[in-house]
């Protein structure tokens, strides 16, 4: 049976004094069942999320946090620095899901966004939506990843897949729990894929949590080292040790009033799945089914 709670407090995030509202979802398992997964949404910006928590089968069944935050951030023109879409506290949606909205200044004005989220099984699903009154103009948006399983600095990125087929897994450099970072290409309108890239946080992250300066390329851009000796990549190329940050981006169509994409995280534990595993978890993401359990505060 379908169950939603809602709890609300205040809490104090980031800066000292400043009120932040967070809403708690988890998947509806047990928290010491294997295929538990909860996740915490903030409004720190762009559909923001962190203390992405899975369970380490292999570790007593002990919850691990698996990600340090995600979110969607934009730039105007090809260059330059990302910053954080600002959007407004989640809100519990009528169908289980978690939606904030916002708007950013694209170079011809104003431009809207709303971001739903959904949790099924061990999937994450951002579904970002953006309209304008003019032409969005010259704007690339980016989905990044700032994972960290079992801590940070020592964490090892898989990639499975190709383009923007592409998946991205992190996992600790000794075990096989970790998240995976993903995009619906088949839900997008009016943008188109710039492409993808694997790094270390220290090197081009910003303030922000964005990608910094980085660049993108459809087949990655990866500035780790290749990482041989991971016993878990199982024929795919693997990379690190290091503190792994993945980003998808996309160019908004300049002359298009409204855009769309999905994009996705899972927590992976007892290995890579199969290719036919992973797609019908994002099927049911998009379907928005199966939130079990939402705490706002």
């Amino acid at each position: 049976m379908d169950c939603r709670i809602l709890r609300v407090a205040g809490l104090v995030a980031g800066l000292a004094g400043t009120a932040s509202a967070v809403l708690y979802m988890d998947n509806g398992f047990a928290a010491g069942d294997v295929n538990f997964m909860s996740v915490t949404l903030g409004d720190q910006g762009g559909g923001f999320a962190q203390d992405l928590t899975v369970v380490d089968p292999n570790n007593g069944n002990a919850a691990v946090n698996v990600l340090f935050d995600t979110g969607f951030v934009y730039r105007s023109g090809d260059t330059g620095d990302f910053t954080f879409m600002n959007s407004s506290a989640p809100t519990l949606e009528v169908d289980g899901s978690a939606l904030s909205s916002g708007y950013f200044v694209g170079p011809n004005g104003e431009i809207d966004f709303t971001i739903r989220t959904t949790l099924v099984g061990r999937r994450l699903n951002h579904e970002l939506a953006l309209s304008s009154s003019l032409a969005f103009g010259n704007v690339t948006i980016a989905n990044y990843l700032d994972q960290d399983v079992y801590g940070y600095g020592d964490d090892v990125a898989v990639v499975v897949g190709s383009g923007s087929g592409s998946q991205v897994f992190t996992f600790d450099d000794e075990s096989n729990v970790g998240i995976s970072h993903s995009v619906d290409w088949t839900s997008s309108q009016n943008l188109s894929f710039l492409g993808w890239t694997v790094y270390s946080y220290q090197t081009g992250a910003t303030d922000g949590g964005g990608v910094g300066g980085q660049s993108f390329s459809p087949d990655g851009v990866i500035t780790l080292p290749v990482f041989d000796g991971y016993a878990y990549a199982e024929g795919n190329p693997a990379y690190g040790p290091a503190d792994v940050v993945s980003a998808f981006a996309f160019r908004l169509d300049e002359l298009a009033t409204s855009a769309s994409v999905s994009t996705g995280n899972s927590g992976v534990v007892d290995g890579i799945p199969e290719p036919s595993t992973m797609a019908a978890m994002a099927m049911a993401a998009l379907l928005g089914l199966g939130i079990r359990r939402v705490f706002a505060m």
